[in-house]
């Protein structure tokens, strides 16, 4: 009789327990729902669908990339402030050129490595994305014969099969002009 009242003193226990459990389970629910009902509004009212592990994962993925272009520009322009002029012109043009933002980073920075002025690289880059219109691999293609182009001086046989394949003849624009 004295283990059958031990057994029911711990079953009101574990029962008490429980529902406590489940009570804290159940409020920690409904502060995690309104939690995320107020980042849904937010992201709704900005019209962005993402959530919020995306969206932390792809801000940390810009800001970490922004900073490797920054500290690389910077080093090829030897001024921050003009790299930073020149990332922010780029983050201004990839709002609205089918490149994204990386891409456009990184056919940049191929072209300083090669000796384009940084005052003139947001330029070339345009120019290449229009000439490219827009296709990823032919742009990085062009930004490399491009810079191999600045950087000898001259168009050579291997340049101009390199933007021939990218789907730019040079030869054809200079006939033409």
């Amino acid at each position: 009789q004295m283990a059958a009242a031990t057994v029911a003193r711990l079953n009101i226990q574990i029962l008490a327990n429980a529902n406590n459990l489940i009570a804290g389970l159940q409020a920690a629910q409904t502060r995690i729902s309104a939690f995320g009902g107020r980042i849904t509004s937010v992201f709704a009212g900005l019209g962005a669908g993402l959530s919020l592990g995306m969206f932390a994962r792809s801000g940390l993925k810009l800001a970490t990339d922004l900073e490797k272009m920054q500290a690389s520009f910077s080093g090829f322009i030897g001024d921050a402030n003009k790299a930073a002029e020149v990332i922010k012109q780029l983050r201004e043009f990839s709002m609205i050129s089918p490149v994204g933002l990386e891409a456009l980073g990184d056919g940049a920075r191929t072209l300083l490595q090669y000796g384009v002025a940084g005052e003139s690289v947001v330029a070339v880059v345009k120019q290449i994305t229009a000439v490219t219109g827009g296709n990823l691999e032919s742009f990085q293609n062009m930004s490399l014969a491009f810079g191999q182009t600045a950087a000898m001086g001259r168009l050579m046989g291997q340049e101009l099969r390199q933007m021939i394949n990218a789907g730019f003849n040079p030869l054809a624009q200079i006939a033409e002009v």
